[in-house]
Parts: structure tokens; C-alpha cells; sequence
């Protein structure tokens, strides 16, 4: 698979493509006829088409310099771009043919495990949220990314068995070729031609009312922001200290008050 993308990346016809699509930046740069909504597609990865306008989102996504935006027509990066894209894209596609998954446990284990969030030889909470200030990353965005980097490492070790076939790959095909679903049903039409009398309704609601209560619950926060914790906008040292002694307190126990 991995050795078809470095063939097609350095194939005449993606060479063609990239030509094209490298004309807008000769003329426009990265102006308003590029970004305007061109729907043409440029690639197709089995039967998912890639149109100009999604892969323009992804160039507007990686931040490009202004050096590399005015010699992106004088070089080759655009067509390494397109190629890195299109690999990336049929990764995801043998990801999902596969059923790769990653958990929330897994992932919760991953993250508990990674030295990066160590302190005193142990996870902690603020050295993880410490870390998403410093990188300006979100937790969703990066535990996204972790999951994403975990499966493409476990398709890759996949892969690596070589000749010998991995029994995950047998049970996978075994499982996919001879699938048995036993489907349950209930006929509702003797149900709908019969009359539903008062009394069977008020039965019936006797018998499952507490399923038909709505429970509320109410919670306190607060937003821990540098303004909030030292009254300024820098997360300083000053403001991590004060996140450390939070961080002990609650582990002493003590309430949210």
C-alpha cells in the first residue's frame, strides 16, 4: 500500500494535476479565485472524491508561510502537499477497513502513561494542563491526535508482520465472509387494530413511572484563567504554583468552597 503512494506521488499524471492546480498561484496567489468554492475534483481514493475546495482547506490549515506561498509555483512543494494528503487519506481508508478502534480507556491509558505528564514519578493533571496552555492545543484536539497517531502505529505493525499472517487479519476476513445475523422483530400490526383502552394506559403508567422522571442535577466551576488566578493574562510560573497548590488541596480533600 505504502509503496503504491510513493509510486502515484511520483506519477506523471499527479506531476499534470499538480500543474494545474499550481496555476491559481502563479496569477492569484492564494486570493479569492482559489479559495472561491471550485468544486472540480482532484482525486479520487476508491470512490471518495477529493475536490479542490477540501484540499484548498487543508493548505489553509497548515499555516504556510508567506515565502512558501509566493515560491510554492516554483517548486515542488504543492505536489508533496497533495501527495502527503492523498497518503493520509488512504491510511484512514485501511484504518476503517481494518476496524482499528482505539477505546476511551485505551486512550485514557495512553495518556496517563506518557512521561511528558509526569510529575514526581506519577501522572499529573497540571503538568497535562500545563502542557495544553503551552502548546495552545485543546484537550479534544489533542487526545484526537493521539488517538489518530495510535491507530496509524498499530495498521503499521499490522503491516509489518510480513509473509507470516497475523490471526487478527484470519478473524478479521473469517468474520467478514461468514457473518450470521439473527434479526428480531415484533409484528405491531395486531397491536395498532386492536383499541387501547384508558385503564390499560393508566396501568401501564403506574407500572414505569419512575422511568418517566426526569432527574436535574446542578454543579459549581470556576474558570481557572491567569486573569482569574493571579490577575493578569501571562500563564507565569506564579500561576502554575497556585494550579500545584489547587491540585494538593483537592487531593487533601478539602471542598470546592
Amino acid at each position: 500500500m505504502f509503496r503504491s503512494i510513493g509510486k502515484y506521488s511520483k506519477s506523471f499524471f499527479l506531476k499534470l494535476l499538480v500543474g494545474i492546480i499550481i496555476l491559481p498561484f502563479i496569477f492569484w496567489g492564494m486570493g479569492d479565485i482559489f479559495r472561491g468554492g471550485n468544486q472540480n475534483v482532484i482525486a479520487t481514493v476508491d470512490s471518495e472524491k477529493i475536490g479542490t475546495q477540501e484540499f484548498i482547506n487543508y493548505l489553509n490549515r497548515l499555516n504556510l508561510s508567506k515565502i512558501d506561498r509566493k515560491e510554492i509555483s516554483n517548486t515542488d512543494l504543492l505536489e508533496k502537499i497533495l501527495s502527503d494528503y492523498i497518503g493520509k487519506i488512504i491510511v484512514n481508508h485501511e484504518i476503517e477497513d481494518l476496524g482499528i478502534k482505539l477505546t476511551d480507556r485505551s486512550l485514557k491509558n495512553i495518556i496517563k502513561n506518557d512521561q511528558t505528564f509526569f510529575k514526581d514519578n506519577k501522572f499529573s493533571r497540571t503538568e497535562y494542563e500545563k502542557f495544553l496552555l503551552t502548546s495552545g492545543l485543546s484537550a479534544p484536539i489533542l487526545e484526537k491526535n493521539i488517538a489518530e497517531q495510535e491507530k496509524k502505529r498499530q495498521l503499521l505493525s499490522y503491516l509489518s508482520q510480513g509473509i507470516l499472517i497475523p490471526d487478527f487479519y484470519v478473524n478479521h476476513e473469517y468474520n467478514k465472509e461468514n457473518q450470521i445475523k439473527e434479526i428480531h422483530y415484533v409484528n405491531l400490526k395486531s397491536l395498532y387494530e386492536k383499541p387501547i383502552k384508558e385503564n390499560e394506559i393508566k396501568e401501564v403508567y403506574e407500572k414505569t413511572k419512575d422511568l418517566l422522571v426526569q432527574e436535574f442535577k446542578s454543579f459549581n466551576y470556576i474558570k481557572l484563567s491567569a486573569q482569574t488566578v493571579v490577575g493578569k493574562k501571562d500563564y507565569d510560573e506564579a500561576y502554575f504554583k497556585i494550579l500545584d497548590s489547587i491540585e494538593n488541596d483537592i487531593l487533601d480533600g478539602k471542598n470546592f468552597e
